[in-house]
C-alpha cells in the first residue's frame, strides 16, 4: 500500500498510488470491491408449478447428509486425496454440488469439518437449504450441535461426526451416520465404508458420496437391513444371504481408541 503525504512547506498536493495527501492527513483511497468468485445460493430452488406440483402430490421436502468438506484445506487434496488441481478448484465444485442437490426448503446436516481457514459462516452464506451443524474434530463454533438423532419409519439414525464417540448409548440399536473417516479408511487400516451392515454404520464423507448430499430417504430405499457392505454411493451393495448368520452389534457400538505410546 502506497501513501501520499503533503509537505507542509508546499501548498500543492500531490498523488502516489491512488491515494490522496492533503496537509500532514494521509489517508487510503476505498479499495473496489471484488466479484465473489463462488456461486450464490439460488433465492428459491423452484419455480412456482414445482411448488404447487409438491402440494398436489403432497411430497414433502427432502432431508440431505454430507461430512468433512473442509472447505480451503490443502491437506486433503495431498493425504486423503482428492481429485481437485487446486483448493480453489475444490471449493468451486463443493459450493456447486451442493446448490445443484439441495433446494431451498430441503433440510441437510453437515456432519463436521465444513471448514479450515475462513469461518463456517463465510460458506453457509453461499449454500442452499436449511441448513444444521454437527461440530467435527477441526469445528471450533459452538453453536454447532455435538450429535442428533432422526427417524424414518422403523430407522433411527444417530448423526456425529466420530462413529467411536463416546456420546453414542451403548444400547443403541439403530444406525450410526458419521463421518471424520475420509477415504474410507482411518490411519489404522480399520474400514469404514458408506454403509457398513456389520455394525450398523453409514459413512456420509465427501469422498464417498461423489462430493454430493446423499438423500436419507435414498438411503432407506436401498432396503438397509439386507445391506451387509456398500463401498461409495455408486457401488453395488453387498447383500446378506438368506441362511447367513448375522453377527451381534457390539456392545459397546465404538472401538476402544488406542492409547499412545508413554516415553519411558
Amino acid at each position: 500500500m502506497a501513501y501520499r503525504r503533503r509537505s507542509t512547506r508546499s501548498s500543492s498536493s500531490y498523488r502516489l498510488g491512488g491515494t490522496i495527501s492533503t496537509g500532514t492527513r494521509i489517508t487510503r483511497s476505498p479499495r473496489p470491491k471484488r466479484p465473489s468468485r463462488y456461486p450464490r445460493p439460488r433465492q428459491s430452488s423452484e419455480g412456482p408449478i414445482s411448488r404447487l406440483k409438491r402440494l398436489i402430490t403432497g411430497e414433502s421436502a427432502k432431508t440431505f447428509l454430507i461430512s468433512d468438506l473442509h472447505y480451503g484445506h490443502e491437506l486433503t487434496l495431498l493425504f486423503v486425496p482428492r481429485s481437485f488441481d487446486s483448493t480453489h478448484d475444490m471449493n468451486i465444485a463443493l459450493t456447486k454440488n451442493w446448490n445443484d442437490t439441495v433446494n431451498s426448503g430441503d433440510t441437510i446436516w453437515h456432519l463436521g469439518d465444513l471448514a479450515w481457514i475462513q469461518t463456517p459462516r463465510f460458506w453457509i452464506s453461499k449454500l442452499n437449504g436449511k441448513k444444521l451443524f454437527i461440530r467435527g474434530n477441526h469445528d471450533r463454533s459452538r453453536w454447532m450441535k455435538h450429535y442428533a438423532v432422526l427417524r424414518r419409519g422403523e430407522h433411527a439414525f444417530f448423526l456425529v461426526h466420530d462413529p467411536d464417540d463416546r456420546s453414542i448409548p451403548r444400547d443403541f440399536t439403530g444406525w450410526i451416520v458419521h463421518g471424520h473417516h475420509h477415504g474410507g479408511r482411518d490411519q489404522y487400516g480399520n474400514r469404514y465404508p458408506f454403509i457398513d451392515g456389520v455394525r450398523k454404520r453409514i459413512n456420509v464423507v465427501c469422498e464417498l458420496t461423489d462430493y454430493k448430499p446423499v438423500d436419507l430417504d435414498w438411503i432407506v430405499s436401498l432396503n438397509l437391513d439386507t445391506i451387509k457392505w456398500m463401498d461409495t454411493v455408486s457401488s453395488t451393495p453387498e447383500r446378506w444371504g438368506e441362511s447367513e448368520e448375522r453377527p451381534p452389534l457390539p456392545n459397546p457400538r465404538t472401538n476402544p481408541r488406542p492409547n499412545p505410546r508413554r516415553r519411558r
